[in-house]
């Protein structure tokens, strides 16, 4: 079963898709711009310190659109979009939860990333957040995420900004989420496409976890803005002749090296949260245990303050299914929510 990005040179266009703040609550900061299109945007916390919660904070424990577990549709401009949406332990309609959307890698799903098989992404979170699992579209043969990975026959697309900005609204409305801490993480294509999401929507985003993922990329018609933490996973032996040949079928299915692919998104989250530059490339993985992640083979950027930080995990886990391209499946969902739920609020 492929869980990767099919390629990390195939993009995609860019364009904004406005309203969804009004729900949020209200705002002022960073601007981001798309084009010729600008906005200015708010901080997330709607407003007066500690109130933070949205439109859906009515006190009802179990909303109807709320399952315990299972997937919810959306309709996004015509097209049935859907997720798995699981509750945080102890929700109570009231205290304003944060919020973790999950990416999967090409080829699965929300469902199988939040698994224990593929990224154990349930049991990392552990029932601290409101746990998202969206499902990509299919694309040539498989589930992909389009707006990461490529145009569809070369013309602009956006359908998955689109469901971001709709999935958000609807999580917005119909639950009681912490509009200051909002995050996402994923893996492969899933890992792409957040660092895209965080580019573009950083007024949206507190924090972004790419692990074995690229980007996010910048273009005229997509300029990243604003900052996000950042945690990022990578292992450097991607592509290793000897891992690869001890994978099922005898060769990785999937490979973003890591100087061309985790390298590049480390040096733009650096640059972005203002870190000192973080020097030469490492290329060993940190010191560590990468298979179960205790200690976590991790290491925070310099000089990038705490609101912002930058976390680098170089490990070297790896499995039968996808080599050295393996998401941490033992470690690498708790080291995400971990990081995010650290965070202070924004300046």
């Amino acid at each position: 079963m492929a869980r990767g990005a099919a390629s990390a040179t195939r993009r995609a266009a860019f364009v904004l898709a406005v309203p969804l703040l009004a729900l949020l609550g209200a705002c002022t900061g960073d601007k981001i711009v798309i084009g010729a299109q600008s906005r200015d945007s708010q901080p997330l916390d709607g407003g007066a310190a500690g109130t933070s919660g949205t439109v859906g904070c009515t006190g009802n424990p179990t909303p109807s659109t709320s399952p315990a577990s299972g997937y919810l549709s959306i309709d996004v401009q015509g097209t049935t979009r859907q997720y798995v949406l699981e509750l945080p332990t102890g929700y109570d309609g009231l205290t304003p939860a944060p919020v973790l959307l999950a990416f999967h890698g090409s080829g699965t799903s929300g469902q199988i990333f939040l698994g224990q098989g593929y990224g154990n992404v349930r049991a990392g979170a552990a029932g601290r957040v409101l746990l998202v699992g969206p499902n990509a579209l299919v694309w040539r043969g498989q589930t992909a995420w389009v707006d990461s990975t490529g145009d569809q026959g070369g013309g602009v697309t956006r359908e998955d900004v689109d469901f971001f900005d709709a999935l958000v609204a609807q999580l917005a409305a119909n639950y009681c989420i912490d509009a200051g801490r909002i995050f996402a993480m994923g893996h492969g294509d899933g890992a792409i496409i957040a660092n895209q999401l965080a580019c573009l929507r950083g007024n949206i985003l507190r924090g972004v976890g790419p692990f074995g993922g690229a980007g996010p990329v910048e273009r005229a018609s997509a300029s990243c803005t604003g900052k996000v933490a950042a945690l990022v996973g990578h292992n450097p032996n991607e592509g290793d002749a000897v891992q690869c040949g001890s994978v099922t079928g005898g060769s990785c299915p999937w490979t973003l090296l890591w100087a061309d692919t985790g390298w590049p998104t480390t040096q733009y989250w650096a640059r972005q949260n203002g870190c000192s530059d973080p020097g030469p490339m490492p290329t060993a993985p940190f010191a560590g245990d990468g298979t179960t992640g205790n200690p976590l083979p991790c290491q925070s950027l310099a000089g990038c303050g705490a609101s912002y930080p930058v976390t680098l995990c170089l490990h070297d886990y790896w499995n039968q299914m996808d080599g050295p391209h393996a998401f941490p499946v033992s470690w690498g969902a708790r080291a995400a929510t971990d990081f995010f739920l650290a965070l202070p609020r924004p300046p």
